[in-house]
């Protein structure tokens, strides 16, 4: 999983023209590894970093959830955490992270460095060419190098730092010797004859001066630095000790833990064997009790990390906590349900788990029974208990709440076992066919009822001649369509009578069928793809290219493309409707298995020799992608582009410039009639075209029952009349709107600029600010100002103006409606822009309605009702032939005979 060179890929952009439809998105399912895991006590909490790949991720032990992932770009070797800073080993380098910011890196080392304890202010690390160096982590400088240890008498296998001891650290080495060394003076203190047997691993106990030292031979022997004399020694069966911790809870407890994944519990008091706990089915990486608390915590290369707690009567310990993966390749993966967030995985390790893409800690295996406490009774591993390997399964998550709705087949057993996906626990049903004694490519086929287990049908007796290899239900369960080696392709009815047989020319490997049109992909020996239509009983496509077996086959949601994968390493993108190509990669491991989610938005894919599930993403989903149909003679001249694997991380800067590069570098030339996407923000036009009808941006609560207002202030009159409220000193009149602006004192005086104080019953025909607004606008004839001012006011300040629209002019004359031409006007400008189309049916219905009968007395307003009316009248006529001609198409495109 290492990042691609910019000149490889712009040579292989040279070589294909073809864009890149699947980008690398993240890594899921992977949770430790054979690097130890790094502990750290903060703010009364412990967290613990563990090491994926390219990527940390840091755990809180209290739940452990993931808290934070770190992104380093290449295998990570060693971790180690001091403060807020996280140092990380990959190749000869150190990089000091800060969150996710490089703080310094140190390439003092020429070989790769394998060893990180942090001491104090200063951090240590060793590399494979056994030298020592000490950084001042304050200066980010080299404090001091010790470099004259010959590798061939004494190799550094650990470093340690013992309590109490100022500026000393103990080195343990391969051929099983100790030494003491003062970093500050670089002088050798003391050297420890040892026990004839590599050190692997050396642990401070609660006791000052005493610490735990494990061998490669599997002894641990509690030694006394100061005397140099062991207290203690204990061997432990199974291989080489890998980790030993003490409990610093006041309980006298050893833990010490080997190759073979076993955790063993010594009473130092009593120095005995307490018990042994089957911890990891791989070697122990790492293991320490958490500070003044009775939990073990431990990871291992089986891709898990556990946290015990010590609360038995007898000592013994039981998991609290654990996050897992699979500790073997998956086989097989799908999509569970619609969500897109679900997804079911099957692997070597004979276990069934579920992974949520978008909250990992709600990852879980799904339960086989009480297998933990079974194994514990007879000395046992839990996965020696478990089902043998599951072959294939298929889920479906209708009525998943009333009845089992997983099926999985096993490695050489003749039953299927139903699951529920609800609870995550294994079925109640063991699905066996009739007359079945031994496992033989006989090719039956039967049909089982999920909800009581019994036997419904048998096609065929028997349905093929050899072995099959896909089987598939429609959506509406009309017909069973089944795929064998012995080269035939054959439906059946649901009640199992057979309606098609087609004969392949080669044995069919593996099938996909698209459920939304009844296309069934079969890949064959010969390494092509026939596309076959059960509606119309026969093959409608024909795809060959890859120079190895299919793998695996998935169909994207509308049926357009079918995406397959082969051992060639490669993956390809077909375009069903053309019959062509549209877009492919290769990949360093060959893809198992693969599948879409629901949505279309993502690509998930499993590989050779890696645990986790990895995501790309379909860039068609989220922004303009151009691609062109490629053609076989360019895919002859040109080789796949390679693309490295995602990772379980967020990318740096450079990486983030590296991929923007990458992806740029794919991108077809300008004279192909390519999309340029643009990097600026984009922002919506207030009309996209004067063709369209648009709506504006009020909410609905603001128009929707603004005819319906007196209705409301009917249905909501209290049955009792209002009581007089308290006398206030005094009154702040407000201006009427959404804002709260306090009204000026009315000055007559300064209003008409009068001298005289006799009242003037003009000034009482006063226009409000809407009035003002409509008139002026009506003069400028542009409403946009009006269409501003509406924008402020409330639904009943609006209902006030309308109806109080008048008639009569300022100053009692009725013979020229201005108000009336006015507001007509404005509805001959909304309706002419098709701007606010909302708005102006609301208000229009009002003006209507209240102002019906005054506007018929004036002959002079009959022109520009008229003309409202058939502008009216061709805006909905035009927009009622939209609404039916798309409610046609929709009816048209569901008919499931299409």
């Amino acid at each position: 999983m290492t990042a691609t060179p910019a000149s490889t890929v712009a040579a292989a952009a040279h070589k294909s023209s073809s864009s890149l439809l699947f980008q690398p998105y993240r890594a899921v399912g992977y949770i430790a590894s054979h690097v130890p895991f790094a502990l750290q006590a903060r703010g009364g909490e412990h967290f613990v970093t563990t090491v994926v790949g390219h990527a940390y991720h840091v755990y809180n032990c209290k739940r452990l959830n993931l808290v934070f992932v770190g992104h380093i770009g290449s295998d990570v070797s060693a971790v180690a955490c001091a403060g807020r800073l996280t140092f990380a080993a990959t190749g000869n380098i150190i990089i000091a992270k800060k969150r996710d910011v490089n703080v310094r890196t140190y390439r003092e080392h020429a070989a790769p460095v394998h060893i990180l304890l942090p001491f104090g202010t200063h951090l240590i690390s060793v590399d494979t060419a056994n030298v020592i160096n000490v950084f001042d982590v304050a200066s980010e400088e080299l404090f001091c190098t010790i470099d004259e240890l010959p590798a061939a008498t004494f190799k550094v296998s650990c470093v340690f730092h013992p309590s109490t001891y100022l500026n000393k650290i103990l080195l343990g080495s391969k051929q099983g010797a100790l030494q003491l060394w003062n970093i500050r003076t670089r002088t050798l203190v003391h050297t420890f004859k040892g026990w004839g047997s590599g050190v692997s691993c050396v642990a401070q106990s609660p006791v000052v001066d005493v610490v735990g030292i494990g061998l490669e031979s599997g002894a641990i022997h509690v030694h006394n630095l100061r005397y140099d004399e062991s207290v203690v020694s204990f061997t432990q069966d199974g291989g080489p000790i890998t980790a030993v911790s003490f409990r610093t809870d006041g309980e006298p407890i050893m833990a010490s833990a080997n190759t073979s994944g076993s955790v063993a519990i010594w009473d130092l008091e009593s120095r005995r064997l307490v018990t042994v706990l089957l911890a990891h089915t791989k070697a122990v990486a790492s293991m320490q009790f958490l500070q003044s608390q009775p939990l073990l915590l431990t990871s291992s290369a089986d891709n898990s990390l556990k946290l015990w707690v010590f609360d038995a009567a007898d000592g013994g310990a039981r998991i609290l906590r654990s996050r897992e993966g699979h500790s073997a390749p998956p086989t097989k993966i799908r999509y569970h349900g619609s969500s897109g967030h679900d997804m079911l995985s099957a692997a070597r390790d004979r276990t069934l788990r579920y992974t949520c893409v978008i909250q990992d800690e709600r990852s879980c295996e799904l339960s086989q029974g009480s297998l933990q406490s079974k194994a514990n009774k007879q000395q046992r591993s839990v996965g020696s208990l478990r089902l043998p390997p599951i072959v294939d399964f298929d889920s479906e998550s209708t009525r998943e709440g009333d009845w089992d709705t997983i099926a999985t087949c096993h490695k050489n057993k003749l039953w299927v076992r139903t699951w529920s996906f609800e609870n995550k626990v294994i079925g109640k049903h063991e699905l066996k066919g009739q007359g079945l004694s031994k496992l033989t490519p006989c090719g039956q086929l039967f049909r089982y009822n999920m909800q009581s287990g019994a036997l419904g049908a048998e096609y065929g007796a028997p349905a093929h001649a050899d072995t099959i290899v896909g089987i598939h239900v429609d959506s509406v369960n009309s017909f069973v369509a089944s795929a064998s080696k012995d080269t035939t392709l054959k439906v059946w009815s649901f009640g199992g009578v057979q309606r098609l047989n087609v004969k392949m020319k080669v044995p069919l490997t593996t099938t996909s069928m698209c459920r939304i049109n009844n296309l069934i992909a079969a890949a064959g020996v010969d390494f092509g793809i026939r596309v076959f239509d059960v509606d119309a009983k026969r093959a409608v496509r024909g795809f060959g290219g890859h120079q190895g077996r299919i793998t695996d086959m998935a169909w994207t949601p509308d049926g357009r493309w079918l995406i397959s994968a082969s051992m060639d390493l490669t993956v390809r993108v077909w375009d069903v409707p053309s019959g062509r190509m549209l877009s492919w990669f290769s990949t360093e491991k060959a893809v198992t298995s693969m599948t879409m989610s629901p949505n279309g938005d993502f690509l998930a894919t499993t590989h050779i020799d890696q645990l986790g599930i990895f995501l790309w993403a379909n860039r068609s989903m989220f922004g303009d992608v151009a691609y062109k149909i490629l053609d076989s003679k360019e895919i002859a001249e040109g080789a796949a582009p390679f693309v490295s694997l995602p990772v379980s991380g967020r990318l740096t800067d450079e990486e983030k410039k590296q991929a923007v590069d990458y992806l740029k570098a794919f991108e077809v030339s300008e004279d192909d009639a390519v999309l340029d996407e643009s990097e600026s923000t984009f922002k919506s036009p207030d009309q996209i075209s004067k063709d369209l009808v648009t709506l504006s941006s009020l909410a609905a609560s603001r128009w929707q029952n603004l005819s319906k207002l007196e209705h409301i202030r009917q249905r909501n009159k209290p049955k009792e009349g209002p009581k007089a409220p308290p006398r206030a000193p005094f009154f702040l009149q407000t201006k009427p709107g959404l804002k709260h602006e306090f009204k000026p004192m009315f000055d007559p005086l300064a209003e008409t600029g009068a001298k005289s104080k006799v009242l003037n019953f003009s000034e009482f025909g006063v226009l409000s600010a809407f009035q003002r607004t409509l008139l002026q606008c009506n003069e400028e004839d542009n409403f946009d100002a009006l269409i501003e001012l509406i924008s402020t006011m409330g639904i009943t300040a609006i209902e006030t103006e309308i109806r109080s629209l008048s008639a009569d002019n300022v100053g009692g004359d009725s013979d020229d409606p201005v108000q009336f031409l006015a507001m007509l006007n404005f509805f001959r400008f909304l309706l002419t822009a098709r701007k606010n189309f909302e708005l102006c049916q609301a208000y229009l219905h009002l003006f209507l309605t209240v102002h019906t009968a005054d506007i018929a007395r004036f002959p002079q307003l009959e022109p520009v009702v008229a003309e409202v009316q058939r502008l009216h009248r061709s805006t909905w006529t035009e927009l009622d032939g939209m609404f039916q001609h798309a409610l046609c198409m929709i009816t048209y495109f569901k008919n499931p005979r299409l």
